[in-house]
């Protein structure tokens, strides 16, 4: 249960902050009608949906880590590896390779990359289960 609590810190706060940060460097409001709180609930409603994928395949990534023999810090810097891929791999899929604006979709990856590492070393790293623990 601690190894899908962590997971879940970590996608959320990419989820939430990452929007906050889209939202405070290009204010996506100031030409609509829309308010904070509404483009706060689309935005965070699109990337939740968007990256529920990513969010399962980093599960199963960190539960496999865990399960090794690897040094805490050898499982941390792996599991920014597989964020960041798990991350920025999407952006390509999801808005198609001859997107004309790759500056713009870079730009707009990092907004959400950026908070998948900060989570990655600011939660505490799940330990392996011991054997009456549940994954």
């Amino acid at each position: 249960m601690k190894i899908l609590g962590y997971c879940l810190k970590v996608w959320l706060t990419s989820v939430v902050v990452g929007a906050l940060i889209v939202y405070f460097v290009t204010d996506p409001t100031d030409d609509s009608s829309m308010t904070f709180w509404g483009y706060m609930a689309v935005i965070c409603l699109y990337t939740l949906l968007y990256s529920c994928v990513s969010f399962f395949l980093f599960w199963v990534a960190v539960v496999f880590l865990t399960v090794g023999r690897l040094s805490m810090n050898k499982q941390r810097w792996i599991a920014t590896a597989v964020g960041i891929i798990l991350t920025a791999a999407p952006f390509p899929l999801w808005f198609g390779g001859h997107h004309p604006n790759w500056v713009l979709l870079a730009q707009l990856c990092s907004y959400y990359l950026i908070p998948v590492v900060v989570g990655i070393w600011f939660f505490k790293f799940p330990r392996a289960p011991d054997a009456d623990e549940k994954v």
